[in-house]
């Protein structure tokens, strides 16, 4: 056999130490990444925001509680006797939010009707689009995903109204038309109450000021 000219074996050499240091290269910008990747599980250690105080506990504590109590007596007492709904779980969490923090952007009324009613429509349309066939693990995880998308684009995040969306796909309670009688009640009169209360609630407190903004 021929011996290979001298050219071809610089440019087989010279080949392979480009093909050794790109895979280098391409190993240590793995490694780092999943160092900088594991490095953000730590948190960014910064300082805890101030703890409340005891009065703010207790202003929370007796404004939550007057709340739901006021929204379970008309559903238990006046409309579950008429078939409707103004009750469900995810008010619970509104109210942890409009009474907890009350500055918070995800507390305001537009993000908490806003982003109620958008989450409500969206749990209905999946809920129609999938039926109950046995997709309810999809139905439920679309509902959730493309809430959260809206409410972002939007500007109506309102964190339990994901649990909106999904009370709905998962319900085995049957709404008229359509199942869209929920985004009216009791999504939008439930929310609309509950700001309602803590507007009349928080603005007795001299150090509380809501909504920040309406809209």
């Amino acid at each position: 056999m021929s011996a290979l000219p001298a050219k071809s074996v610089t440019k087989i050499v010279v080949g392979d130490q480009n093909d050794t240091t790109m895979n280098t290269k391409t190993s240590k910008s793995k490694c780092q990444w999943l160092r900088t990747y594991f490095s953000k599980w730590t948190g960014q250690h910064t300082a805890l925001p101030p703890s409340a105080t005891f009065f703010d506990c207790v202003v929370g504590f007796v404004s939550a509680f007057v709340s739901i109590t006021i929204l379970a007596v008309v559903h238990y007492q006046l409309l579950t006797s008429h078939d409707l709904v103004l009750f469900i779980a995810s008010f619970g969490a509104t109210a942890v939010l409009v009474y907890g923090l009350p500055l918070s952007p995800l507390a305001q009324p537009r993000s908490v009707v806003g982003g109620q009613v958008i989450s409500a429509i969206i749990g209905c349309a999946v809920r129609v689009l999938f039926g109950t066939n046995g997709v309810t693990f999809v139905a439920a995880a679309l509902a959730v995903s493309l809430a959260l998308f809206v409410m972002q684009m939007t500007s109506t995040v309102h964190a339990p109204a994901g649990a909106t969306a999904l009370i709905v796909v998962i319900s085995n309670t049957s709404f008229p038309w359509s199942g869209f009688q929920y985004v009216l009640m009791p999504v939008l009169s439930g929310s609309l109450i509950l700001v309602f209360l803590a507007v009349v609630i928080n603005n007795l407190v001299p150090t509380r000021h809501y909504p920040c903004h309406w809209w």
